[in-house]
């Protein structure tokens, strides 16, 4: 009996112990990888904040940073020894790129429409846009998501010299081409398909007259009859 009760409270000991064992062990390193190899200065330097707490403290505020980051997709936290927490993350990557006309910092902006960061200069295409851009976090709004989709199809095939929201309206200016105007919202893959068809013809015409400067013509889309003018 005394055996029994023995055996008994040294598991029960044996079992608070290994469950206290998270409170009690201080992590000594955080390590942080992405898809893109190591995590960027700025999420680094708020992971290593957790270093000398507790894994249980640690890991709970890693988590809720993770939750709240805009940037974090997926993310995986794992104990390793000796005592180190490594995070792995899957970021969002931005596609897209708005500012605000004569403004320098741009917006970098998901596939979602959420806006992900704020950098000074950028690869992605852009579009101009008249308001304020929405804060880190926000989504823009549907008009200019429909926007900047028809802008990155055209700039994977054609050269734009520029891109820009006016009123209820998204202005493109082709390079070597025509002005176009499309509207902000409808059938995306019939408005491409219709740009494609009449530019082509405007450039084949324009070829075959004295005339070719195709690029001071202004094709409105905006009406199930197309206006060029």
């Amino acid at each position: 009996m005394i055996k029994k009760f023995l055996l008994l409270l040294i598991l029960f000991l044996a079992v608070g112990f290994v469950l206290s064992l998270p409170r009690i062990i201080k992590i000594r390193e955080v390590v942080c990888l992405s898809q893109y190899g190591e995590c960027s200065e700025i999420i680094q330097k708020e992971l290593s904040k957790e270093k000398g707490k507790s894994y249980y403290a640690s890991k709970r505020n890693i988590k809720a940073y993770l939750e709240d980051n805009i940037l974090v997709r997926q993310y995986s936290i794992s104990f390793k020894l000796p005592p180190r927490i490594e995070v792995k993350l899957l970021l969002q990557k931005p596609k897209f790129a708005i500012a605000k006309k004569d403004e320098k910092l741009i917006s970098l902006v998901s596939e979602e429409g959420d806006v992900l960061e704020v950098a000074q200069v950028s690869s992605l295409p852009r579009l101009i846009i008249e308001e304020n851009p929405p804060d880190i976090g926000k989504k823009v709004s549907p008009n200019i998501l429909f926007s900047l989709n028809i802008v990155l199809e055209l700039t994977n095939d054609i050269k734009l010299t520029s891109s820009f929201m006016e009123g209820e309206k998204l202005v493109i200016e082709v390079d070597g081409g025509p002005t176009v105007i499309f509207p902000v919202e409808g059938d995306r893959d019939l408005l491409l398909g219709s740009f494609v068809l009449i530019t082509n013809e405007l450039k084949k015409s324009g070829s075959e007259t004295s005339f070719p400067d195709v690029s001071k013509k202004v094709v409105d889309l905006r009406f199930k009859n197309p206006v060029i003018k």
